[in-house]
């Protein structure tokens, strides 16, 4: 239910983790421009060539994709929420030093 409720507050960059996917299809694209090169030169018939171009489109868009996706799977959560998770923290070590130290005093107290 936490899982649920936090996906629902928190902000992600889909921005960044869009152009990451994107940027895994343009090299695809430039894998088939430099296909494209090689099949004029070889000299093939059109269709042969096409097919030779799709199925290097498809390998290198499917390569690049799958590792960008292994490296980032969903998007990072945004400055603001990592601002607020680092600010939790430190509220968090301030109380624990707050306790050492009254656990400290308490010991130290002549009873």
């Amino acid at each position: 239910m936490q899982l649920i409720s936090n996906a629902r507050t928190m902000r992600w960059d889909w921005d960044g983790w869009l152009m990451g996917v994107f940027g895994a299809i343009s090299s695809g694209v430039a894998v088939v421009l430099m296909t494209l090169g090689g099949v004029f030169v070889a000299g093939v018939s059109l269709k042969q060539g096409c097919i030779v171009t799709g199925f290097a489109f498809i390998g290198s868009v499917g390569f690049s994709l799958g590792k960008y996706l292994q490296q980032k799977p969903t998007p990072d959560p945004t400055l603001e929420i990592a601002a607020i998770e680092s600010a939790k923290s430190v509220a968090q070590a301030e109380k624990a030093a707050d306790a050492v130290q009254d656990a400290k005093d308490a010991v130290s107290r002549p009873q």
